[in-house]
């Protein structure tokens, strides 16, 4: 085998062993923070949703705070950055940052389109990508909302967001190899985006009637 080293069988296998339960006891430890920050973001949610962005961007800034910790813990693990609980921690982040970003853009009556991209949010692409996708339907509660309060211009610009987040996600054509469950994702946009539209559309026919 050349200049390659050999070493005993059963050496090898308890160096594998060990190597092993320190990867299971550090994915424990990554779980049990993961779980800490997962209710931190379903605040931020609850609070965005009843307009109380003080309370929701306090929540955020914690979350970031710990998210920022365990990335630090993942870093060095490469075993642990593909960790199914830290991806779905990572997506959640992003959905909640980006939605608070775009709420307060729409409320502010602001019509710029930057938004945070996933090295300002220090994760990964496909966690971004399906983070993203996600912000849609909590911009379409965010319609009714509007519509009930009947701040149609505001609902508007939440539809045009919707739209916009379609239109660039339906660009990518990559298999699931890649991004996972990309196309089940765009068609949940592209569904969300497409009763939104009909929501607002009826409203607005409604009001030109009466």
């Amino acid at each position: 085998m050349g200049s390659l080293k050999s070493e005993d069988f059963s050496n090898i296998m308890k160096k594998v062993i060990s190597h092993l339960e320190k990867i299971f006891n550090e994915r424990e430890i990554l779980i049990r923070e993961c779980r800490k920050v997962f209710p931190m973001i379903r605040d931020v949610f609850k609070y965005a949703h009843r307009r109380e962005l003080e309370k929701a961007f306090e929540r955020i800034q914690e979350a970031t705070k710990k998210i920022e910790e365990i990335a630090e813990f993942v870093s060095n693990r490469k075993e642990l950055i593909s960790s199914g609980i830290w991806t779905d921690l990572e997506r959640e982040y992003v959905e909640a940052m980006i939605f608070l970003q775009i709420l307060r853009k729409c409320l502010d009556k602001e019509e710029t389109d930057d938004i945070l991209s996933p090295w300002a949010l220090k994760v990964e692409i496909t966690s971004w990508i399906l983070g993203l996708c996600e912000v849609a339907g909590e911009l379409k509660r965010q319609i009714l909302l509007s519509v009930h309060n009947e701040e149609f211009d505001v609902a508007w610009c939440f539809l045009r967001w919707i739209r916009k987040i379609y239109e660039e996600v339906s660009k990518l054509s990559f298999p699931s190899s890649i991004i996972p469950n990309l196309k089940a994702k765009v068609d949940y946009v592209r569904n969300i985006l497409i009763s939104s539209e009909e929501i607002l559309i009826r409203v607005e026919k409604c009001s030109t009637t009466n």
